[in-house]
Formats: structure tokens, C-alpha cells, sequence
């Protein structure tokens, strides 16, 4: 799927921001590169971006952009762009997009299921605009938004002035090629937005809308705007299955944590291992048994599960998840036993594998052609590895509640002892539901002697 984004213009409602907005800073990444990031989760996979004010800087980080991700991202300049009509810019990629494209805003934010929907839709309209219907949108400055207007599912006015309206503008396009002509058109009256090419094709009924439903979506066109889309992104990044404890105290004070986490060069792996490190510290302090090392064993194990919380959450903010976040990382755990000197370790929620006929373990990673058993310090090399994963054969049987190794299914436990060998510490514990009896204690570590 090709991908063209509009980023030519100041955005000088946002200029406390920055010069130019799409290199806002928006929770650690530049507004550009996280509309190009959730595209490509949707499905995109080469990108034209339309450039106009503050060409060289925004060309350079597209260009770190595609040499850290292997990313196609093409730059086009607009030499009209000081004139404010966005027409211009989509037109300056005729000659380059000969099949139909998505078109995106570089100062958008959106839930990317939004674009995997919309290029799902089977549609024989020039072009199919993602709108949102929820009318009282907190999210939405109605004397900043696009609206529509809707009848039979086919946009008939479309305008920021609109008196009756059904809908709001989006700024995610499906569109054909047909698109340049009606710009072309538009253009030759002296109507250069896209607004206007948009409600030519209207006229002609030739423009379908999706509806998003409930999915995110964000317009960052001023301060309020700005701080709006972070409150709701962040709010995001909660789960629904978190416990009481960890939605009302972990979870508040996580989130807090990969804000700030999230403008600085510190990975989700990096946190990981200190995450993991602190549990480590936590757990050698409660085999001491006594009364002041209990309590701050507490401490730290709360610290523990608090900031664990935050390695995921800063991925999802800066597009950092990695495939060996899927499985288990041998790699990363044995690695961090080295570094904290544990010697034991707890397995949980086993029984969330019962269900998998193949089940993967991470024992190397792939670095510039060559396999490695460590993960790298810096940031460019971690985002570059690849993992090599050791295929296990699944149980397939319920392990729910079993409290007993020998219970434990061979499979289950050739994929435990695996995992205990490569690592080389123990296996404390082993949890298999989210009730704490359901345990299956292999080695106390409040035992005595």
C-alpha cells in the first residue's frame, strides 16, 4: 500500500510547539514519524511526503527515518506550499502514483485498525473519506475541523462552515488517481484545497465515507489540541485486564514514568532489565527472612511490578515493540540473571500457552548478518536485531490450577527445564492461574537451612 502524507505547512498555531509541526515532539517522536509508523502497522509500506516548509530538516529525519527502519520514504517537494491551499501538495505526486493510495495529514493521530477497515472496504468510489460521527467528540475543535455532510453513505458537502453536519473529516483518505483530475480541475478555478477537489467528486457522487465508530483519532493543530491527543494516547496505554492494584495504583504511576521515559534515549529492553533486576534484589532480600529486609523487599518488589509495567508502555509510545517481545526471551532473561546475580526465578501464567500447538523460545539474535547471545547496549543496534528462536512442541491440556510438578504435562515440562538449563538458575516458582494458591512451589525461598 502506498502512503502519501501532506507536511508542507507551518502549523503556526502550534509554533510554542516548534518551527514546524511535523517535527513536534509528541511523547519522544516527531509528529511525522508517528503518523508514518502507525501507517505502516495498518499496512503501508512506501511513503511519499510532500514537503514544503523547513524542506532540509524534515527531509534529514525522514532519511534517519528509512535508514533505521529499511522504510521506502520518497520526498517531494511543493514550491507552492507558501500559498496554504493542501491541493498543491497531493497533486505534486501525479506523476509518481498510478494505483489507488492512502492519503494522510502529518499532524493527524489515529487508532491504525482505522486504515486497515477503511483499505478493507470494497468500494467502487473515487475516493472513501474516514469519518467520525460521534457529534460531542471532546477530542474535536468544531471551529477547527472538517465537516460532512452524509446521505446513503456518500459525502455531499463537505466544508468547515457548515451549518448541518453528520459528521467530521478525519483527514484519511482512500483514494484513486482520479483524485489528480479533480484537483486539476479545481485548481484551474482557483479552488486549490482539497476540500474542493473532494466536494467536485461529491457533486458527482463519487465520494463513500467509513465510519471509525469509537476509534481514536486526533487532529494536533494547537496547544489544546496537542495536550488533548497526549491525555487520551497515554490513557491508552491501560489494560483491560489489569487487577485493581495495577489499574489504580501501577498503572497511574507507569504511565507517569513512560511520559518522562519517553522523551529520553532509555529502550523498553534496557527497562526490562532493570525491572527485572530490582524483582532480583527484592527476592534475596526476602530469603533473608528477617524483619527490615522483608519490608524493603516489599518496597522493591512493588518498585518491581510498577516500573515492569513501563518497558511496554514506552514501546508502544515509540513503535519499539519488537517480535522477541512475543515469545520468551531467553536471551534478555539469562543476560539479566548475569547482571543481578540471581540465581532463582519465577515463571507466571503458563497456563496462558495451554492453547498453542507450537510454542517459540528466543536463544539468539541476528545483528548485521551475524547471530550474537547478548542484546546489544545502544539503541540502533537493539532495534536491529532480529530473534532466533527454538521451536517447542505444545501441550495442548489445561493446565489451570495445577499446584504439583508432576501434574505438569512433559511438554510443559521439557519447555520449564529448557528455559531453566538455557538460563542457568533455578526455577522457583511456577504460577498457573491468576489466583495466587494456583502455584507450584519448586524451591522456597523462605525455607530455612
Amino acid at each position: 500500500m502506498k502512503c502519501v502524507i501532506i507536511a508542507a505547512g507551518k502549523g503556526e498555531r502550534l509554533q510554542e510547539k516548534g518551527t514546524s509541526k511535523p517535527l513536534v515532539n509528541f511523547l519522544g517522536l516527531p509528529l511525522i514519524e508517528r503518523t508514518i509508523r502507525t501507517a505502516k502497522k495498518a499496512g503501508a509500506n512506501e511513503f511519499f511526503v510532500v514537503t514544503g516548509h523547513e524542506k532540509d530538516p524534515l527531509e534529514a529525519i525522514l532519511k534517519k527515518l528509512s535508514e533505521d527502519t529499511g522504510l521506502v520514504i520518497h520526498t517531494i517537494y511543493n514550491s507552492e506550499w507558501e500559498n496554504g491551499a493542501n491541493g498543491f501538495s497531493v497533486l505534486s505526486v501525479k506523476d509518481k502514483i498510478k494505483e489507488p493510495f492512502l492519503l494522510l495529514m502529518s499532524d493527524h493521530l489515529f487508532d491504525p485498525s482505522i486504515v486497515r477497515n477503511l483499505f478493507s472496504q470494497s468500494n467502487k468510489s473515487d475516493v472513501v473519506l474516514a469519518i467520525d460521527t460521534k457529534i460531542k467528540n471532546p477530542m474535536i475543535a468544531l471551529n477547527c475541523v472538517t465537516k460532512v455532510k452524509v446521505d446513503n453513505n456518500k459525502i455531499t458537502k463537505i466544508g468547515k462552515n457548515l451549518k448541518e453536519y453528520d459528521g467530521f473529516d478525519t483527514g484519511i483518505f482512500y483514494c484513486k488517481p482520479s483524485i489528480f483530475k479533480a484537483l486539476e480541475i479545481c485548481i484551474k478555478k482557483d479552488m486549490g484545497f482539497l476540500t474542493d477537489a473532494i466536494q467536485y467528486l461529491a457533486d458527482k457522487s463519487k465520494v463513500n465515507i467509513f465510519k471509525i465508530d469509537d476509534k481514536f483519532w486526533a487532529d494536533v493543530n494547537d496547544p489544546e489540541s496537542y495536550r488533548k491527543a497526549e491525555s487520551e494516547v497515554l490513557k491508552n496505554l491501560n489494560k483491560q485486564h489489569d487487577g485493581i492494584i495495577a489499574r489504580y495504583f501501577n498503572r497511574p504511576i507507569s504511565i507517569w514514568i513512560s511520559k518522562k521515559l519517553s522523551v529520553t534515549n532509555i529502550t523498553p529492553n534496557q527497562i526490562s532489565i532493570f525491572a527485572f533486576s530490582v524483582a532480583c534484589i527484592a527476592s534475596l532480600l526476602f530469603a533473608m527472612g528477617s524483619y527490615i529486609p522483608l519490608i524493603i523487599g516489599g518496597i522493591l518488589a512493588q518498585i518491581s511490578s510498577i516500573i515492569d509495567g513501563c518497558d511496554g508502555e514506552v514501546a508502544r509510545l515509540k513503535y519499539q515493540e519488537s517480535s522477541y517481545g512475543g515469545w520468551f526471551d531467553a536471551v534478555l532473561v539469562k543476560q539479566s540473571c548475569i547482571i543481578s546475580g540471581t540465581k532463582g526465578i519465577a515463571l507466571t501464567k503458563i497456563d496462558v500457552l495451554d492453547e498453542f500447538k507450537n510454542l517459540y523460545i528466543c536463544v539468539a539474535y541476528k545483528l548485521n548478518g551475524k547471530k550474537i547471545d547478548y542484546l546489544p547496549a545502544d539503541l540502533q543496534n537493539q532495534l536491529k536485531v532480529k530473534p532466533i528462536y527454538k521451536r517447542f512442541d505444545g501441550w495442548l491440556k489445561n493446565t489451570k490450577g495445577i499446584k504439583k510438578w508432576k501434574d505438569l504435562p512433559k511438554n510443559a515440562q521439557k519447555y520449564i527445564n529448557f528455559i531453566k538449563d538455557y538460563c542457568g538458575v533455578k526455577i522457583s516458582s511456577i504460577s498457573t492461574s491468576p489466583k495466587r494458591e494456583d502455584t507450584i512451589l519448586l524451591d522456597n525461598p523462605f525455607k530455612k537451612g
